[in-house]
């Protein structure tokens, strides 16, 4: 195993950690969010891709951004060459995806 694939592991491991600390806290509750999936739902969820038609539907201007150290962050690259080049693509230095999502004062860094 290389350590680059070995050091993604772990990036997803820490990922899943904060991720599952948010979304199980009292701030991430709703009362009619009952944290439920159907279980003949979920193949449906898991290949969800609406890629093949960002290039239709994101003809305006477009901000992508995404964390430096996101494991999510393939995603913003992605979007970015489907749709063209976005009009500005912002990579937030040490940033992570739960940076956005569980910091409040995540975008006063840009």
């Amino acid at each position: 195993m290389s350590s680059r694939s070995s050091a993604g592991r772990q990036d997803a491991t820490i990922s899943k950690r904060l991720a599952s600390a948010y979304y199980l806290s009292p701030r991430a509750q709703h009362p009619r969010a009952e944290n439920k999936m159907l279980y003949l739902s979920f193949p449906h969820v898991m290949t969800f891709d609406a890629s093949h038609i960002a290039d239709v539907f994101l003809k305006q201007p477009s901000l992508l951004i995404a964390g430096e150290k996101a494991v999510s962050i393939w995603h913003s690259d992605k979007l970015d060459k489907l749709i063209g080049g976005a009009t500005k693509k912002v990579i937030v230095p040490h940033g992570t995806y739960m940076d956005f999502t569980a910091r409040k004062n995540m975008l006063d860094l840009l």
